[in-house]
């Protein structure tokens, strides 16, 4: 509403359009260049984040069982992450994939995500390759952002550590988009 709202209004200033002019374009029947930014990694990471602010922290008592493991589950402000409805819905509307990962013992684990492998299986369960360059500066209490490749198609990453009051890393958020224009297909 506020985007149509301040569409209609610069139309109106501008004297660009008229009022008829203006209806119409709302109304999805006018047609004009219009520039759409694509979001960047760092902007779609920094909302992705804005949706679970923390504090951040694990369950002792509740225990997931995710592909034979126990896996803790972590909160976001005594909100459940793991397989949480927002995460796919933030993911649709970025045209991005999203991993929230949880740490257990030297693994991390993805509890949330909307990403597929190639045979359409979900990646929840999954463990973050210890090969992987995220992998190593998680461990070092780091975040990442690079280029990788996932199931043949390449996407620009960022991996944001989530620590409890301690300090501790508990596990991460992973915003990806794709490269070179390709889409995610929703699944």
């Amino acid at each position: 509403m506020k985007k149509t709202i301040s569409i209609f209004l610069s139309l109106f200033i501008a004297g660009s359009t008229s009022f008829m002019g203006a209806e119409q374009m709302l109304n999805g029947q006018y047609t004009q260049n219009v520039h759409v930014r694509q979001p960047n990694i760092k902007d779609a990471s920094r909302e992705f984040n804005a949706l679970f602010p923390g504090p951040y922290s694990l369950t002792e008592t509740e225990l997931e069982t995710t592909r034979e493991k126990k896996i803790p589950q972590l909160m976001s402000s005594g909100e459940v992450l793991n397989s949480n409805a927002k995460i796919p819905a933030f993911a649709l509307k970025n045209n991005a994939f999203v991993a929230v990962l949880v740490k257990n013992d030297k693994e991390f684990i993805i509890v949330s995500s909307n990403l597929k492998k190639s045979n359409d299986l979900s990646v929840e369960g999954l463990k973050l390759d210890h090969e992987n360059p995220a992998y190593k500066n998680l461990t070092e209490d780091l975040g990442f952002n690079g280029k990788v490749n996932l199931w043949g198609k390449e996407y620009q990453i960022k991996v944001d550590p989530l620590k409890n009051k301690k300090g501790q890393v508990i596990g991460a958020f992973l915003v990806g988009l794709p490269v070179a224009n390709e889409e995610i297909s929703p699944k």
